[in-house]
């Protein structure tokens, strides 16, 4: 019976674990539609550029940082992805290298059981429903830095589908 009621106390704890976040701007990945998203940064007179899939809205804060560019991906019209993106062309590579161990670090900490050891410019932490990358390279000239979310699923899915287009 203790072991039982151990298993149990364990099991608990684990699963009371923070989740890889889901959640962007008050939209959800896996949820949330491009008419939605769409509406509401017009709304707040924000630009928004139509690219195929994609929702562009320049200029967005998110985790305390201000991104060039975030990205909201869809499939068959459901937010799946987002992506931010930040580079040299408008911050310093000294900003860009304080920002990435500050953000890494917090990853790490906030998520550390997910972590994926992949290389040095690329993180990943994945869990059941969500992977999250952050990713550091040199360009173009410039240094980028960006951060994607993605349910796990629908990234499959679309991925199939673009598959499938071959």
């Amino acid at each position: 019976m203790k072991r039982i009621l151990l298993l149990l106390i364990l099991m608990l704890s684990i699963s009371a674990e923070a989740q890889i976040q889901r959640s962007f701007f008050g939209f959800t990945l896996g949820v949330s539609n491009r008419q939605i998203i769409s509406s509401h940064f017009k709304r707040q007179n924000k630009t928004i550029k139509n690219e195929d899939d994609v929702l562009v809205v320049k200029n967005l804060k998110f985790g305390g940082q201000m991104w060039d560019e975030v990205r909201f991906v869809f499939y068959k019209n459901k937010f799946y992805q987002i992506f931010l993106v930040t580079s040299t062309e408008r911050n310093s590579k000294e900003y860009l290298d304080e920002r990435w161990d500050y953000l890494l670090n917090k990853f790490l900490k906030k998520y550390r059981n997910y972590y994926q050891p992949m290389s040095s410019d690329t993180k990943y932490f994945c869990d059941d429903k969500t992977t999250l990358r952050f990713h550091y390279e040199f360009s173009g000239g410039l240094w980028y830095q960006d951060l994607v979310y993605y349910d796990n699923k629908l990234f499959d899915s679309s991925m199939r589908d673009d598959d499938n287009d071959l």
